[in-house]
């Protein structure tokens, strides 16, 4: 068995170490790329499903002003046609009054 010099031996594990040195640096940077990518993936999926929750809240609470407004402007409408139907039957009233006031009466 040959023996080797001490100072040899020293630059095989350097010569080692470095080797491990760029395979863990290696290794480092494909892991932080794999995480990069699968949280960019994690964060668009939770930005997609974030974006349909507030798509779908805001779609029911839009309908529901809708509905609530659509019976308010028949409510007004309602209220309107009653008070002029009021106002013509006064009105009518009043003018059978005065004709009546200003007939004769037969009898």
């Amino acid at each position: 068995m040959h023996e080797t010099s001490l100072p040899a031996r020293i630059e095989l594990l350097i010569g080692q170490l470095e080797e491990e040195v760029r395979k863990l640096s290696f290794s480092h940077q494909a892991e932080l790329t794999c995480l990069r990518e699968s949280h960019a993936i994690d964060l668009l999926n939770q930005k997609d499903q974030f974006d349909q929750c507030i798509a779908l809240v805001d779609g029911q609470y839009k309908n529901r002003i809708k509905d609530l407004e659509g019976e308010i402007s028949y409510l007004k409408e309602l209220n309107s046609s009653q008070r002029i139907m009021m106002e013509d039957n006064f009105a009518y009233m009043k003018g059978l009054e005065a004709k009546l006031n200003s007939t004769p009466s037969l009898g």
